[in-house]
């Protein structure tokens, strides 16, 4: 199985979050852009996908928080 390594943080300029490649720990490379574009992201909202998906089918990436039955939240956290 191919392990897929993508990141996502949230845009600096509008908040919105984006998904590619990191550039550096401030810069993420947008997949979802045709010339691919370093974008700004705040650094503490940078996560990678973990390669899973919740019970909906959403990626889960570091840093996300999920709960079981409501209750009992925790933080994702990738460890290699």
């Amino acid at each position: 199985m191919e392990r897929i390594i993508k990141f996502r943080g949230q845009r600096t300029e509008d908040g919105e979050w984006i998904f590619g490649y990191l550039a550096d720990k401030d810069y993420i490379n947008n997949i979802y852009e045709v010339a691919t574009p370093s974008e700004e992201v705040h650094p503490d909202t940078v996560g990678q996908f973990i390669g899973l998906l919740d019970s909906n089918g959403k990626e889960i990436y570091d840093g996300d928080v999920f709960t079981v039955n409501g209750k009992y939240p925790k933080v994702v956290k990738y460890i290699p």
